[in-house]
């Protein structure tokens, strides 16, 4: 063993202890366990929605009506889950147990949304023989990516102000709604504003074919030609990689502010 090993393992073991120490207290969170129950209820929720759309031609448009709610699920879930990690907490916190608590949550949000796209898949694959894979795994790499930078918004936002419900409300409203007044009144500037990580699950949705239950989502139903008309392709590896860039900044400048805080 070198000298400079040993470091390495100090600061891993604080981040392992804290991630354990999180779950076993997320595993014990009524919050936790709704979002959890909400996967298997997934059909049941579904059949409402099937019946007023009607039959479709294609596994993936299917998968996206039955991912709907995937905007709203995924950002509900990263701010109860990860605004809240320090929020109650007056002690000091080093920075490797802040970041194995941030794991910790992250877990939650992301099994939550591989859950929900594993139910559609095999819901739509039931129902529609023409599936295109290649799409599907696009669609969820997008929804993953932006799922993380929520849950990384999440956790800045529930350091820096102690409430994880005003990320929410940031996330699913005042930003979207932001971008898309910026959209309108610069027309020219839709294909930037566009590959906002706030829309990232509109993304994904688009990608299998369909809208989300979602401020832009909602939109694209009222106004013909609005913003987040999105197509699968560059806008996909675009959005992902300005998801965990923006991401990792939020866990950057969530930690440093943890530890202005407790100076």
């Amino acid at each position: 063993m070198t000298g400079q090993d040993i470091p390495e393992e100090e600061n891993a073991r604080p981040i392992l202890t804290s991630f354990r120490d999180q779950m076993k207290t997320l595993s014990r969170s009524a919050a936790v366990l709704f979002f959890f129950l909400m996967v298997p209820a997934i059909p049941l929720l579904y059949l409402p929605v099937a019946a007023i759309i009607g039959p479709v031609q294609s596994a993936n448009v299917e998968a996206s009506h039955i991912l709907i709610a995937l905007p709203i699920v995924s950002m509900a879930s990263a701010s109860v889950v990860c605004g809240s990690i320090i929020q109650q907490r007056r002690a000091k916190i080093p920075t490797a147990s802040l970041i194995g608590r941030f794991l910790a949550g992250l877990t939650i949000p992301m099994a939550v949304v591989c859950g929900a796209y594993g139910v559609a898949f095999a819901i739509s694959s039931m129902t529609c023989p023409m599936a295109y894979t290649g799409l599907f795994l696009t669609s969820l790499g997008v929804a993953l990516a932006g799922t993380f930078f929520f849950c990384a918004f999440s956790f800045m936002m529930g350091i820096r102000f102690g409430d994880g419900m005003l990320s929410f409300f940031l996330l699913a409203i005042a930003m979207p709604a932001v971008c898309l007044l910026i959209a309108w009144a610069a027309p020219g500037l839709e294909s930037v504003i566009g590959c906002a990580p706030v829309f990232s699950a509109d993304l994904a949705l688009n990608i299998l074919g369909g809208a989300g239950l979602s401020l832009d989502g909602l939109m694209s139903v009222a106004i013909e030609g609005r913003l987040g008309s999105f197509v699968a392709g560059a806008d996909s590896v675009i959005m992902s990689a300005l998801s965990a860039a923006l991401g990792l900044a939020c866990v950057v400048a969530g930690c440093r502010w943890a530890s202005r805080r407790d100076a």
